[in-house]
Parts: C-alpha cells; sequence; structure tokens
C-alpha cells in the first residue's frame, strides 16, 4: 500500500524495493508460483480498507468522541488512498 511506502513511491514494496525480487524469494521457500499480477487486487483492497480506516479515525475526531491532531490528520490520508486506487486502476485495471 502506498501508505507504507513513507515517501519512497518509486519502491512499491514498502518504500524499500521491487516487489519482483522478494515475490521470487516468498515463492521458492513456500513453493507457491503467485505471479506480480495477482497481487494487484490486493493492492486495490489494501488501499481501499486503509482508506476507509483513515475516515473512521477522523470521524471520532470530527465527532468529538476523541479530540486528536492525530486522527484529524488520517482523514487527509483518505483521499491520498482514492487517488492510489484510483491510479491503480487506470494503470493496472
Amino acid at each position: 500500500m502506498r501508505a507504507w511506502r513513507f515517501g519512497e513511491d518509486g519502491k512499491r514494496l514498502g518504500g524499500v524495493g521491487e516487489v519482483g525480487p522478494f515475490l521470487e524469494r516468498y515463492n521458492a521457500l513456500t513453493g507457491r508460483g503467485i505471479a506480480e499480477g495477482e497481487l494487484f487486487w490486493w493492492e486495490v483492497l489494501g488501499n481501499v480498507r486503509w482508506g476507509l480506516g483513515a475516515l473512521k479515525q477522523a470521524r471520532r475526531h470530527l465527532r468529538g468522541e476523541e479530540r486528536s491532531a492525530e486522527l484529524a490528520v488520517l482523514g487527509r490520508l483518505a483521499a491520498e488512498m482514492e487517488y492510489e486506487v484510483l491510479h491503480l486502476l487506470e494503470t493496472h485495471g
């Protein structure tokens, strides 16, 4: 997910590298044959899930349930996740 790249958007895997080498090693260790393209929908769903979670946290702040600058800032992340989902769908979907 884009949120876990910590500003290193060019490195798709957690901001530390590309998916290919890690997926190759994972497949070698587990005996599976997962292709990089199969991860697309998981990436979309992960971003949607985090976007909804960010909205839920921001709503806690806005409703006064728990006043927190951190919760308020999370609301902005929802828009970033929305952009990422649209970008993924446009480029890979």
